[in-house]
């Protein structure tokens, strides 16, 4: 066969590439570019299946192999074809043959990859980068330096291979600026860089132009530099939603609890939205039939015909909250009653819990060995938290008719530990001793519910009256018993409610889950106080004080306002007061921010024209505000510093007009020194503090005893919320008047950084610098830059400075270095946007380094990456673009 001869397909298509059909075990694959996508080879299957093979797979290899089944061919395209073919167990695949060289092999397997519209940035820099190798190995003269580098354009022959960009822009159908682009991302990035960002959120363009920048050694570590700080936004991100969940768990339990304490609860009767938890194991009507015998051995309680058992707790008869959770037993056959009993309770069926029974019954379809617990719920009840759930089978050999392993109700009471139960259907007397539903935590509704009644009174009417005489003969004249007043009917009552309360919290209830229920009852306080809600203020004062009593250990039957005299505790706290303090301390604000109403905090407010660090006691504090002196060179309503405010009313109850915390202490301190509408203050000068005497007579005070105060004090710590308003106190003398010129920002504490963010640059876009104190007393920097579109980086925590200016010149200038190159990048990626954003970003450091007056701005770099060393004495770098 010559040469020149062409098969009839040839002459009229004009292409080589007739398909045959080759055994798939003919097919070698090697080594791919891209890896098999298993999603991808599933859709394939499906379409396969549908309308068949539309698209061969391509190989290289002889001619003869179409028939020849041992002679083998490689892969060139068409991987995800091949094994969906495979996987769907077929023996042949249409093939496209070429007789080519491995080099012309690669190059058809980059062009049919290029031509794919999901390549990432990454992909086609690999891809286009070993293209244009391939190409210049088989056209070296393409290339820079070639045989035709010194010839005119005019000269060239019509049939010599085109420059690489020409060519594959024409094969690829891509603009020769992208392929230029790419085979420059691919060349000046390496190929491990560039794998490990492949199909990440990373592979994108802004990244790989940053990367073009760096050394390869540099290139990898800022990859996994940028995996890093995913690992970390994640774990940090995890964390926020766990303890955002955790704390609207908690807020939405107390406010729970707080509805279902309204609730209505009649002896005998059925309650009235008095729980949020339910339990029950109706009497469903059915045939109960004997394990021994196969026969019908009735029921030993009375059953209830479904529309009774739906229409027990529907509407306004039930005795749930609105935002409640019921747990509700079904046999297997009566699995769409169950539901229909869910709904007409008003529950939307949620999951269900399986017993195994172990051992088989009877049944008329099937042996049965399985009960449900359907779990249903209704309103916002607060979902489990993670790692909480039980699991959805639980196996345990079956006991006495009807009665359910109380492993359910130990996983119930687990779950919701501060919650009361209701288990209607409940034989309390066939409880065992150390049930969990004997905790006091449960109540019980229904037949056989063993609620304990009083015996029949046996006394006739006329014993009754008898008796009534003689009471009446013995007591002594003038011994009517006084009626109570208002206080004390409140101050019995509050007992009430924190005797009952107490006995709902466990025994052994940890320290974090009290802390956050106290929390959500102090803000049910705060609220109360906000709204003027008289009952909701004691309420929530009363659940308070009943948590810290359980943590002192009082006992939960245990009244012992009226046994009089001080409780017993457990030996963890000296006192109540003690116990009390501990869950002050433990739901305090920060420092600096505002409270709520019963929170205790330290905030700063104004006073008779006198800034004052307030330091409210919160809810249970005696007097509860103190007035501390701030400005020690301007005059104060105190000659000590210091003055307190009764802000806590001894009933707990604060009216606040409306006024939220803060303004409403500063109207409260300020009324407090007012007569008849004008105020009875008097400013004292300076200095304020302990009295100086000389000769038995005070000639003065000084306020050494104050600023002493502060060297101790963390509020005037570098790291504190005053040090950061006041500045420094501490040093001895009266307080020196602010000096005029450049001043430096606030210096970072031990375990708080200080972070500064260039302002000006435009939205989406962002420079900061952060400036850590080290344990040895010099200063490190860290910094981040990300320039929307465009680029982005981050340097980690760098340097031993001496001081903290110079962390300030080196953090600046830093910046200055990532932002200064922006300015003179003249490539299609960078636009006069991004351009503006640095120009912005430059002239707000400058700015800094004139406000903060840390000398000249004539640096270029000072890269304290690298050198890690004393950047403030390295005046030759700078921030001018």
């Amino acid at each position: 066969m010559s040469d020149g001869w062409k098969s009839e397909f040839e002459v009229k298509t004009g292409s080589k590439d007739l398909p045959v059909a080759l055994r798939i075990d003919q097919i070698h694959v090697g080594y791919r570019l891209r890896e098999v996508d298993p999603e991808k080879v599933a859709a394939i299957k499906a379409s396969i299946e549908e309308i068949g093979l539309r698209t061969p797979v391509s190989v290289v290899g002889p001619a003869i192999a179409a028939d020849t089944p041992l002679q083998m061919v490689t892969l060139v395209a068409g991987a995800h074809r091949l094994e969906a073919m495979k996987q769907l167990g077929r023996e042949y695949v249409a093939a496209i043959i070429r007789n080519e060289d491995d080099l012309d092999a690669e190059l058809w397997e980059i062009d049919e990859n290029l031509c794919r519209a999901e390549l990432t940035p990454a992909d086609r820099a690999l891809f286009v980068f070993r293209r244009k190798e391939i190409y210049l190995m088989k056209h070296p003269e393409t290339g820079h330096g070639g045989d035709r580098a010194s010839r005119q354009v005019g000269d060239l022959k019509a049939d010599e291979p085109k420059r690489f960009t020409t060519a594959t822009a024409e094969a690829t159908g891509q603009s020769e600026r992208a392929i230029q682009r790419d085979a420059e991302r691919g060349e000046k990035i390496s190929e491990k860089a560039l794998r490990m960002l492949r199909g990440t959120r990373h592979d994108k363009g802004t990244v790989l132009d940053r990367l073009k920048s760096l050394r390869d050694e540099e290139q990898e570590v800022y990859v996994r530099a940028l995996f890093e700080a995913d690992k970390a936004k994640e774990a940090e991100a995890h964390e926020i939603r766990s303890n955002k969940m955790a704390t609207k768990r908690a807020v939405r339990i107390g406010i729970i609890n707080a509805i279902a304490e309204h609730g209505q609860r009649v002896a005998g009767e059925m309650p009235r939205a008095a729980y949020a938890i339910g339990y029950a194991d109706p009497p469903w009507e059915q045939e109960a039939w004997s394990d021994e015998t196969g026969q019908d051995k009735g029921l030993m309680y009375p059953p209830m015909p479904l529309d009774e058992i739906k229409a027990l707790c529907a509407g306004d008869k039930s005795p749930f909250t609105r935002d409640a959770i019921l747990f509700l037993w079904v046999t297997t056959n009566r699995l769409d009653d169950g539901i229909s009993v869910l709904k007409a309770w008003g529950f939307e069926f949620v999951t269900a819990i399986t017993w195994d029974k172990v051992n088989i019954g009877m049944g008329r379809w099937v042996r049965d060995r399985t009960e449900h617990l359907l779990i249903g719920k209704r309103g916002d009840f607060p979902g489990l938290i993670m790692g909480t759930q039980p699991e959805s089978l639980y196996a345990e050999a079956k006991g006495g008719h009807s009665r359910k392993p109380v492993w359910f109700a130990e996983q119930i009471d687990r779950l919701f530990p501060e919650m009361r139960k209701l288990e209607l259907f409940q034989r309390k007397e066939s409880l065992a001793e150390g049930d969990i539903r004997l905790n006091g935590l449960w109540d019980f509704w229904g037949f056989e519910a063993g609620v304990d009644e009083p015996p029949a009174d046996e006394t006739s009417p006329e014993e009754e009256a008898e008796a009534e005489d003689s009471i009446r003969e013995e007591k002594p004249k003038g011994s009517k018993k006084a009626k109570p007043s208002a206080w004390e009917a409140e101050r019995e009552a509050s007992a009430a409610r924190k005797k009952a309360y107490r006995a709902t919290i466990p025994a052994n209830a940890p320290d974090d889950e009290l802390v956050l229920v106290a929390e959500s009852w102090l803000k049910s306080y705060h609220k109360a106080v906000m709204e003027a809600d008289v009952d909701g203020q004691r309420l929530a004062y009363d659940r308070l004080d009943a948590i810290a009593e359980h943590l002192f250990g009082v006992a939960p039957d245990v009244d012992w306002r009226s046994a009089g005299g001080p409780p017993n505790g457990n030996g963890r706290f000296s006192c109540l007061a003690d116990a009390r303090d501990w869950l002050m301390e433990k739901l305090a604000a920060p420092d600096g921010e505002a409270p709520m109403f019963g929170q205790p905090g330290r905030f700063l407010i104004e006073l008779f024209g006198c800034r004052v660090d307030f330091h409210y006691d919160g809810l249970f504090g005696i007097c509860g505000g103190n007035a501390h002196v701030v400005d020690l060179d301007k005059p104060f309503f105190s000659e000590t510093g210091y003055r307190s405010f009764q802000v806590c009313p001894h009933d707990h109850v604060i009216y606040a007009g409306g006024l939220d915390c803060k303004p409403y202490m500063e109207r409260v301190c300020t009324e407090q020194s007012c007569e008849g509408g004008k105020k009875k203050v008097k400013l004292h000068e300076p200095p304020f503090g302990i009295s100086v005497w000389e000769g038995g007579k005070q000639v003065g005070r000084n306020d050494d005893s104050l600023r002493h105060d502060h060297k101790n004090d963390p509020a005037w710590q570098p790291s504190g919320y005053l040090h950061a308003l006041i500045g420094d106190q501490t040093s001895a003398g009266p307080a020196a008047p602010a000096e005029s010129g450049p001043k430096l920002p606030p210096e970072p504490g031990s375990t708080a950084p200080v972070e500064f963010h260039v302002g000006g640059m435009r939205k989406g876009s962002f420079a900061r610098f952060s400036v850590h104190l080290n344990d040895d007393g010099t200063y490190s920097i860290s910094a981040a830059y990300d320039i929307k579109d465009y680029a982005g980086g981050t340097s980690d925590r760098t340097g031993n400075l001496s001081t903290f200016a110079g962390a300030l010149r080196a953090g600046l200038a830093e910046l200055a270095g990532r932002l200064r190159p922006i300015l003179k990048d003249e490539s299609a990626v960078c636009t006069s946007t991004h351009r503006a954003c640095a120009r912005a970003g430059i002239k707000w450091i400058e700015a800094r380094f004139d406000e903060w007056g840390l000398g000249a701005r004539n640096l270029k770099t000072t890269d304290i990456n690298r050198r890690g060393g004393e950047a403030e004495d390295a005046h030759s770098d700078g921030v001018a673009a």
